[in-house]
């Protein structure tokens, strides 16, 4: 009877193992390939219709640039025009931040006088939206040109021009601004 209780221990003892090793097994791979952070980040679905269009007329291809002075910049300057609108089907309001990207910048344009900038067209009258300089454009990077969202109403269009152009100081020698290319296009990152 001894032999036949140790072997009903044994067997015991031997299926409490299978149990608890097959237990920790599944549990540290669960363990292993459940991957999260320690905060939670609500997520918010939102249903509706939000038909934004973007048409733009050209990319800024701008390798034979020369120096022109910053009040002959809306005539001399290489630019491209655009549009961004809203339908009024729309049933969800839109804004969106207007960036250029697939952007190749030569050394010698990262400077602050390789100027752009980027105006609204109302009625023919032009209004700066935002302006600046390439010194920390990088090739292979996107370029945010507007600081914050640009919110467009319901059933309306908004229509910008972006120019960009080598800045005349008649006080320095600007040789090394010569030769140099600057490429890109104009995108827009919608948000709601």
């Amino acid at each position: 009877m001894d032999g036949l209780k140790k072997h009903i221990a044994i067997y015991v003892a031997i299926a409490c193992l299978l149990v608890v090793g097959t237990f920790s097994i599944t549990y540290s791979f669960f363990l292993a390939n459940i991957q999260a952070d320690e905060t939670i980040t609500p997520t918010k679905v939102t249903v509706g219709n939000l038909d934004l269009s973007f048409v733009t007329s050209q990319y800024i291809n701008a390798d034979k640039v020369s120096l022109i002075d910053d009040e002959d910049r809306k005539t001399d300057a290489p630019y491209t025009k655009f549009v961004v609108s809203h339908s009024a089907e729309s049933n969800v309001p839109g804004k969106y931040n207007i960036y250029i990207t697939d952007l190749e910048i030569s050394d010698n344009f990262r400077t602050s006088d390789f100027k752009w900038e980027l105006v609204s067209l109302t009625d023919d009258v032009e209004n700066v939206v935002a302006s600046g300089d390439f010194l920390t454009a990088k090739t292979g990077q996107d370029f945010k040109l507007t600081s914050s969202d640009i919110q467009l109403p319901l059933g309306t269009a908004h229509t910008y021009i972006f120019r960009v152009w080598l800045s005349n100081d008649p006080d320095e020698n600007q040789i090394g601004l010569t030769n140099g290319s600057f490429k890109g296009k104009i995108n827009i990152v919608i948000t709601t």
